[in-house]
């Protein structure tokens, strides 16, 4: 990993607001252009308390594990583009080199993928000329600003879900048999991360008992279950400072292993400064896959 000096962070996280009107009605948001009038979300956020973020260069190599934490950082000299949307998904392009670098991390920890599906990927960008939420079409989530709030992409129910609507007629032989993460790998483009990094809680310290669920709308016909999770103490936060090009988060949305104790891992991105301060605004690559494990391994 780059050689950086350490660095923690005292800072505020955004949480949703736990407001009465969640009891009734669930906190959603529609991802797609619906009625005019109608609402495209009923989110309120509000700042947490002061929180310490924890460097993860802090700790020696290895330290953080999949079924220890519920994320790792890995190193890579990513050689395809990442850049520009035309080349990502060609063949040989950054989805196929980052499912080779997937399958190699997953052997490190002894886990075997047999088979992994790339769900969708995104750009973001905090520069504010460009920061603005675009429809949502197919695979491809185009030109969102980052999430500055915590969140994990699905509850368990919607996890369920999303493998079912990803593996139809074969899921139930595959969950009898198989081990299935949901998994979000993430990384910067471009530059370093000055500000607006993201942060991953410890798997094993979710609060689960303030965890809120919610919904969004993808499309007419698809509606995923998310969870928003609140400030605790039990809570412990991770970062990366100056996170470059060649540093993946690779991180668990979802395990289906009961026995594991990280089986999800909040997260959301925050800033340590004003954002006007900002000279380099953060540009990342995010992308999001389904990866069936042998469980005999």
């Amino acid at each position: 990993m780059t050689q950086v000096q350490p660095e923690d962070v005292e800072c505020s996280l955004r949480y949703l607001k736990p407001l009465d009107i969640y009891k009734h009605i669930r906190p959603y948001g529609i991802g797609y252009k619906a009625d005019e009038k109608f609402p495209t979300n009923n989110l309120v956020f509000q700042d947490g308390p002061k929180e310490t973020i924890r460097d993860v260069r802090a700790f020696p190599p290895g330290h953080f594990w999949l079924d220890r934490q519920g994320f790792s950082v890995l190193k890579h000299d990513f050689k395809a583009d990442q850049a520009e949307e035309s080349s990502i998904e060609k063949p040989g392009g950054y989805l196929d080199e980052l499912r080779e670098t997937i399958h190699e991390e997953l052997a490190r920890q002894g886990l075997k993928a047999e088979e992994i599906k790339i769900l969708n990927w995104v750009h973001r960008t905090a520069r504010e000329t460009d920061s603005f939420n675009h429809p949502i079409t197919g695979n491809h989530i185009k030109g969102l600003a980052p999430d500055v709030y915590i969140h994990n992409d699905c509850d368990f129910a919607g996890a369920e879900k999303r493998i079912r609507a990803t593996f139809g007629d074969k899921t139930d032989e595959i969950l009898a048999s198989k081990r299935v993460l949901i998994m979000g790998l993430w990384k910067p483009i471009n530059h370093p991360v000055e500000d607006c990094n993201l942060t991953i809680c410890d798997g094993t310290t979710v609060d689960h008992d303030i965890c809120i669920h919610g919904d969004f709308y993808i499309h007419p016909e698809y509606t995923a279950h998310t969870l928003f999770p609140g400030p605790s103490e039990k809570q412990q936060w991770y970062y990366v400072s100056n996170q470059d090009v060649d540093e993946l988060l690779f991180f668990k949305l979802h395990d289906t292993d009961e026995t594991c104790k990280a089986r999800f891992t909040p997260h959301g991105a925050f800033w340590r400064k004003d954002p006007a301060e900002c000279k380099v605004p953060r540009e990342s690559i995010e992308v999001r896959a389904i990866i069936v494990l042998d469980k005999r391994v």
